[in-house]
Parts: C-alpha cells; sequence; structure tokens
C-alpha cells in the first residue's frame, strides 16, 4: 500500500535566465546547467548539452515544454517565473 505523501511549500529565488547567459560568467549556483539538466529531465536525457551555455538548443527545448503555457520570453528566449514552475513541476 502506497503512503500519502505530505506536500511541502518552499520558498526562494531563482534567476531570470536569457539566451546567451553562460554559468562561467554568471554569479551562483549553475543555475543555466541546473535548467538544462530539468529540461533533459522532461524531455529526455540527451535533450541538450549540460554545459552552463544558454544557446539556441536549450531556447528550443524550453519553447516545447512551455507549449500551451505564458512564456516569458518568445521562442524559449527567457527563463522566468512560469518557466522555472513547470520544469520544477509547479505546474502544468
Amino acid at each position: 500500500m502506497a503512503r500519502e505523501v505530505e506536500m511541502i511549500s518552499v520558498e526562494g529565488k531563482l534567476p531570470l535566465l536569457m539566451k546567451g547567459d553562460d554559468d562561467a560568467m554568471l554569479p551562483g549556483w549553475n543555475h543555466v546547467g541546473r535548467m538544462q539538466a530539468l529540461i533533459n529531465y522532461q524531455l529526455g536525457a540527451d535533450t541538450v548539452d549540460v554545459d552552463g551555455v544558454y544557446g539556441s538548443k536549450t531556447a528550443s527545448a524550453l519553447n516545447k515544454i512551455m507549449v500551451g503555457g505564458n512564456p516569458t520570453g518568445k521562442n524559449g528566449t527567457k527563463c522566468g517565473e512560469p518557466e522555472w514552475r513547470r520544469l520544477v513541476g509547479l505546474s502544468k
């Protein structure tokens, strides 16, 4: 029998990422690479290279995830609140 899962609230801030961003040039915790890992989790392990560079392939994959949503930027060029929510499973 499966256990009942308790849901918790999580507060925090995530960066507004933009096409052209590179983790090597940004302060913090490899946010572009983490976004890319979440993209691969949703679309398949080899969808994008987890290299910390927000390029055309990453933007295209993010755009696929946001189909039917209300994206921050056009064609996956920005990763803002709606994109992060979808990537971490807080919205569909």
